[in-house]
């Protein structure tokens, strides 16, 4: 019986590590906010983008799971955009991956962006 609270334990450990790595992962469980989505999207049409970086923002995809788009894993609020060059400037190409264009105001519906 003394040997019984390690076998049971064991998975009980292996679970609740399971559970947290799921809530901890970015855009597993929160879904998409519609109101941010389309603002999101207004926001692109006023960039120009000529690497296309920004391609996976669609209205058939969750903003969540686009390209530079970080949500709140419960909430599905975004709260990061990822938008700067990934390349150092050093580089030739390197503006080939700069966005360009006006600030949208869209943006200012993206209240839980930090």
């Amino acid at each position: 019986m003394r040997n019984s609270r390690p076998v049971i334990l064991f998975p009980l450990l292996c679970f609740l590590f399971s559970i947290i790595s799921m809530l901890c992962e970015a855009n597993t469980l929160g879904v998409c906010n519609e109101k941010e989505k389309h603002a999101l999207l207004r926001f692109k049409q006023a960039l120009s983008d000529p690497a296309n970086r920004l391609l996976s923002w669609s209205m058939d995809e969750d903003c969540c799971r686009w390209e530079a788009v970080r949500c709140n894993n419960v909430t599905g609020r975004v709260v990061e955009l990822q938008l700067g060059n990934p390349y150092n400037s050093d580089y030739e190409f390197s503006i080939n991956f700069t966005l360009g264009g006006e600030i949208s105001p869209a943006l200012l519906e993206l209240e839980f962006l930090i």
